[in-house]
């Protein structure tokens, strides 16, 4: 009597031997082919995949000159550009997303030349062309050294306490020039792109000056400091004193960052 097996139809019923044994070749076969093609595919996939890191790879160093030429960093930029696959994002010249991030860049802020250090920015919708690059949107991180922002305020800025500054500015006493050491809060006015000063006090080494007369003298010397102009439209979102320097934050819309 023959096997019951299934064999070249949908009903089942008794087979011989031979047509049994023929059955089973013909379905290792079809299993082989099976195997034999998702392995194909796959080493497709991974060549595809490898092929569009490359292209990847090539854009991003591509990107990276350009900045490096337009920017003139302390260093060569880190460049990331993202987009799956990114032979479809390179084809319309548009990434979803990209990062960068260089050791300093040079920049103008409020008619002073000033170097922002560690500074990383995350974009979205970033189009690239041969002349330049348009980010949809923008958000960054950088810090600025106390030298620089001496520069920028026209008068000697350092770390004070946490969460404050200490500003040094020639005030005078009793007809003599003595230097006055304030220590504030500093708080961003957003709407102005100037720092502030809260919540100053001020102390004259030697002198021990009364209550009103040293509010007198705060009123008279502190002043906003100016952190507007920034390139590109770059708007400071936050600030933060730190003992490295004066952490910024910064956000931006439609910024265009010309190549040539």
């Amino acid at each position: 009597p023959g096997s019951w097996l299934p064999c070249g139809g949908s009903s089942i019923g008794p087979v011989s031997p031979s047509a049994s044994t023929s059955c089973w070749v013909c379905s290792v076969a079809a299993l082989k082919g099976l195997l034999v093609a998702g392995v194909s595919l796959g080493v497709i996939g991974v060549g595809g995949y490898l092929g569009d890191n490359a292209v990847r790879d090539a854009a991003e160093t591509r990107v990276a000159g350009a900045l490096t030429t337009a920017l003139r960093p302390t260093g060569p930029p880190e460049v990331e550009l993202g987009g799956v696959p990114f032979s479809l994002a390179l084809l319309t010249r548009t990434v979803p997303d990209a990062h960068l991030r260089v050791d300093g860049l040079p920049v103008d802020m409020a008619g002073h030349s000033v170097t922002l250090r560690d500074v990383s920015v995350s974009a979205t919708q970033v189009s690239l062309a041969d002349t330049q690059v348009v980010l949809g949107s923008a958000d960054g991180e950088a810090r600025l050294s106390y030298d620089d922002l001496s520069a920028v305020a026209s008068v000697p800025v350092g770390y004070g306490e946490p969460g404050r500054l200490q500003v040094s500015y020639t005030v005078t006493v009793f007809s003599r020039e003595l230097t006055a050491s304030v220590s504030a809060v500093p708080e961003l006015d957003t709407a102005t792109q100037q720092l502030r000063l809260a919540d100053p006090t001020m102390s004259i080494a030697g002198f021990d000056l009364g209550a009103d007369v040293l509010q007198g003298l705060v009123d008279a010397v502190v002043e906003p400091i100016d952190l507007s102009l920034l390139p590109y439209g770059i708007q400071l979102t936050a600030i933060t004193p730190t003992p490295q320097g004066l952490d910024l934050t910064a956000t931006g819309n439609q910024l265009t960052i010309p190549l040539a």
